[in-house]
C-alpha cells in the first residue's frame, strides 16, 4: 500500500464527526423525493419513485413503508385537488361556486396528507 497512513486518517477524521442528528428511514427519503418529483410534474420519475417505496416495505419484510404509500398517495390527491383548483379559479373566477367547491377539496385533501 503506498498510503498506509490515509485510511487511519480517515477512520481518525469520520470519528470526529460522530452520529447523525437523526436518521430516517429510507421511505422517508424517497417519498420526500417522491413529493418532490410529483410536485414538479415528473411523473415518470414518481411512478418509479413509487415502485421503490413498494421495494422498501418487501425488503423490510414488514409492511412500514405502508404508511410512506399512504402518504404518497395522499400527496396526490392533494395536488390533483391543488390543479383542480387553479384552473377552476383561473376559468370561472375566486367568487364562482364551483371555486369554492374546488377550493374546500383542495382544504380537506391537504389536511388528510397534512395529518399522516
Amino acid at each position: 500500500m503506498i498510503f498506509p497512513d490515509i485510511t487511519k486518517q480517515a477512520k481518525a477524521f469520520a470519528g470526529d464527526l460522530g452520529e447523525p442528528r437523526y436518521s430516517r428511514r429510507l421511505s422517508d427519503k424517497i417519498l420526500a423525493a417522491y413529493t418532490h418529483a410529483y410536485s414538479l410534474g415528473r411523473l415518470d420519475l414518481a411512478e418509479r419513485l413509487m415502485d421503490a417505496l413498494q421495494l422498501c416495505g418487501e425488503a423490510d419484510g414488514l409492511d412500514r413503508s405502508g404508511e410512506a404509500l399512504e402518504r404518497a398517495k395522499s400527496w396526490v390527491r392533494f395536488v390533483q385537488a391543488r390543479n383542480l383548483y387553479n384552473e377552476v379559479a383561473q376559468n370561472k373566477g375566486d367568487d364562482a361556486p364551483e371555486t369554492v367547491e374546488a377550493l374546500a377539496a383542495m382544504k380537506a385533501a391537504h389536511g388528510d396528507w397534512d395529518q399522516q
